[in-house]
């Protein structure tokens, strides 16, 4: 669920930057922080919280899937290795051997929020976890 709002944020602030900020309507986004920023004039919208420390895990998910699709390789098929599956917790527990799409992983670290889809989609684009 929490996912889901990041996912559903991410969309509405792409969406919304491409006209006005409706400030009442990004009040009732249920989330700890939240930031605009015209990237343009690099001048803030509107902020929430902006000081607050929060978790960037689902954030960094979505930035991971946002770079399979740009990557092209929808379409490949990724050998699940036993560096992608060190992740805790696992959530889809794919094997080492197992060979998925990545249409597939990126529909599982997006709609599940699973962890090694992530992890493996990191390392099928970047060739490993850091990139």
């Amino acid at each position: 669920m929490k996912l889901l709002k990041t996912i559903g944020i991410c969309l509405a602030l792409t969406i919304t930057a491409f006209g006005s900020i409706d400030k009442h309507e990004l009040d009732e986004f249920k989330v700890g922080a939240l930031v605009v920023k015209d990237l343009k004039s690099k001048q803030i919208l509107y902020a929430k919280d902006a000081e607050k420390q929060v978790s960037p895990a689902s954030l960094t998910k979505v930035m991971t899937a946002v770079l399979a699709i740009q990557s092209g390789k929808m379409g490949q098929a990724v050998t699940i290795t036993r560096e992608m599956t060190q992740v805790k917790p696992t959530i889809a527990g794919y094997k080492r051997g197992d060979i998925v799409l990545m249409s597939d992983l990126v529909k599982a670290a997006m709609i599940k929020s699973d962890n090694d889809a992530a992890k493996a989609i990191a390392i099928a684009v970047g060739g490993d976890e850091e990139n």
